[in-house]
């Protein structure tokens, strides 16, 4: 009868494992779709998530950190005060509707966060999962798009494309979605395919569907990204001094080459962007490198500005759960957002605990790459480098990197407990 009944408590928990491992998969893929539904960034994803949030709570297996479940509670706590406080320090209306929305944003986010916790205590490998459905993600659907935009009929062309002409794939934005090339395109350049077909085609996907989104921060990012990998693969592999003398001389007579003949390049590059809209955009980037982010309507500096009269308004304190948007119509009459992750969540959160998370943030970036956690680093740095130019505060890549990131204590915790039982 014992006999039965731990063969049957084995098989539910192989069972459980198993749908865990499917949808962590599908999450990975499904997060490269999403769209805005009555004011809100739904994605496919949050169907899965929710499923799994309710699997694990069922199974009594949510499991949280000491510390970050601190951090949470004081950030909720000071963000309510902002939020009945923001009638004071600004000549503002509070309104029910929009304090509920930006607060299931963050919900979401933090159930992401809470999910991927739980799940990377029960099995730190379940990550892998989640990188190889968001790297098939971001290859098929990127496919899927650029087939589309060359042969798709116009009805399904307005779907992946932003204002006819920017490519955002099944994002809602073309921005957002040069980031989810990204990074599929860091994991598959760290950890490619097996297939010497599909890595060809990875080849040409990503730097094809980053450039026809005209972002020209995804440029520069893709552009950064690449150099840093690069960098990364050279000095791990062992090299002769012949061909490190090779190397030295290729890099320095090509930088030669370029500045030599910069003006006639330059030329080419104009004429050629210019028969194509979307790199016509994003020619600034090699024409005026300082002002890509800021120029070609891209508004950011007011954008700042408003962030900043925003902080010391409310006194280093935040808006709580109050639209952001909203906030800034009024201060500077246009329903802007900040175009800058640390500033949004700086003027979201407020000062004290957007600098606390950062120190952590920092930390825990340092070890994973000392503990040579490759692509977890690759995407935290990319996703930094995205963040000074666009608001990635309720990206779910971005709390699924944070629960990764700080879930190190729960499963060493959970691995000892187990091994106690």
């Amino acid at each position: 009868m014992e006999f039965t009944d731990i063969s049957t408590s084995l098989e539910e928990k192989k069972s459980e494992k198993l749908v865990i491992d499917r949808f962590i998969f599908l999450i990975g893929f499904t997060i490269n779709i999403t769209q805005i539904f009555l004011g809100i960034n739904v994605s496919v994803s949050d169907v899965f998530m929710i499923f799994l949030i309710i699997l694990l709570f069922l199974t009594k297996s949510i499991y949280l950190t000491k510390k970050t479940t601190i951090y949470f509670i004081i950030l909720l706590s000071l963000r309510f005060f902002s939020t009945m406080q923001i009638s004071n320090w600004l000549n503002i209306s509070i309104s029910f509707i929009p304090i509920f929305i930006t607060f299931q944003k963050f919900i979401i986010s933090l159930l992401y966060f809470i999910l991927f916790i739980s799940v990377l205590t029960i099995n730190p490998k379940t990550k892998e999962l989640f990188f190889k459905g968001l790297k098939y993600g971001s290859l098929i659907l990127g496919t899927l798009s650029l087939i589309i935009y060359f042969i798709g009929p116009a009805a399904l062309r307005s779907i992946v494309l932003f204002g006819e002409i920017r490519m955002r794939g099944f994002m809602n934005d073309p921005n957002y979605f040069a980031y989810m090339q990204i990074c599929g395109f860091c994991i598959w350049y760290l950890k490619g395919f097996k297939r010497k077909l599909t890595n060809f085609l990875a080849m040409i996907i990503y730097p094809t569907t980053i450039l026809l989104s005209a972002s020209k921060t995804g440029l520069i990012v893709f552009i950064c990204m690449l150099s840093v990998l690069s960098l990364k693969k050279f000095f791990t592999k062992s090299k002769s001094p012949a061909k490190l003398a090779t190397l030295f001389l290729v890099i320095s007579g090509s930088l030669t080459m370029f500045y030599v003949f910069f003006d006639s390049i330059m030329t080419d590059l104009l004429a050629f962007t210019q028969s194509v809209p979307q790199l016509e955009r994003i020619y600034i980037v090699f024409e005026n490198f300082s002002g890509a982010i800021t120029e070609g309507g891209s508004g950011r500096v007011d954008a700042w500005e408003t962030a900043y009269r925003l902080i010391i308004d409310t006194h280093f304190m935040g808006i709580g759960f109050m639209d952001y948007s909203s906030v800034a119509k009024v201060i500077s009459g246009s329903p802007t957002i900040a175009h800058n992750t640390f500033l949004q969540l700086a003027v979201e959160w407020g000062i004290g605990p957007l600098v606390v998370g950062l120190i952590f943030l920092v930390k825990q970036s340092i070890i994973e790459l000392f503990n040579k956690n490759w692509i977890v680093v690759a995407l935290v740095l990319g996703t930094i480098f995205f963040s000074f130019s666009i608001s990635l505060q309720n990206s779910r890549i971005l709390w699924i990197l944070l629960a990764m990131l700080f879930s190190n204590k729960s499963v060493s915790d959970y691995s000892k407990n187990s091994r106690v039982k």
